[in-house]
């Protein structure tokens, strides 16, 4: 189908990018955590993409990880979960995140997630649990001991008052996964939100 896009961001829309491609105008649907690492107008982007058909309508969704668009496809699969619910999970959780409270039976979590209620996060942790050991990421977040310290330094910084997907959003920001101590990635997690 179509695996990707390369173009220069011409516009921002509330949960999409329109590319110029070949002086072709391009919508591509991306999440929220997506939008906000992209780029600025005029400025190039390659994202993965998902073309999602219906009766009705030919859409593209956008991502900037293959393990974004890997899990988007995987939730796509669920029965009940559209392509708008799916993009709706990877715009709360990183897909580590959403990963791990999937392989975790985590459905108070999920059920945080807007148009999700306790019956369609039961069927997603059902049928995707043991399907999502196949996505690897690069430096294999899954079942890595940084996966537990990180896992501490979120327990943390909601123990502080933020809120679970703040706390992620603020160590993806620092990359936290290059840092092996967990109080210096709540450090570092602290001084990002502060910066907010």
């Amino acid at each position: 189908m179509l695996d990707g896009v390369r173009g220069i961001i011409h516009k921002f829309g509330p949960d999409y990018v329109v590319l110029m491609v070949g002086g072709w105008f391009v919508r591509v649907y991306v999440s929220n955590l997506d939008i906000e690492k992209i780029g600025e107008v005029n400025s190039e982007v390659m994202l993965n993409t998902s073309l999602q058909l219906r009766e009705d309508s030919v859409t593209l969704y956008g991502f900037l990880s293959n393990e974004s668009v890997r899990l988007f496809e995987q939730l796509v699969s669920v029965s009940g979960i559209g392509p708008r619910l799916a993009l709706g999970f990877l715009s709360s959780y990183s897909p580590e995140d959403l990963i791990r409270i999937i392989s975790n039976g985590d459905t108070v979590l999920l059920t945080s997630i807007s148009g999700v209620g306790a019956r369609t996060a039961s069927r997603v942790v059902l049928e995707l649990k043991d399907k999502l050991e196949t996505i690897q990421f690069e430096n294999n977040i899954l079942g890595s001991s940084s996966s537990n310290i990180s896992e501490d330094a979120l327990e943390a910084l909601t123990a502080l008052g933020y809120s679970r997907n703040e706390a992620s959003r603020a160590l993806v920001a620092v990359d936290s996964d290059t840092i092996s101590e967990v109080e210096e990635k709540i450090r570092k997690a602290l001084v990002y939100l502060n910066s907010l």
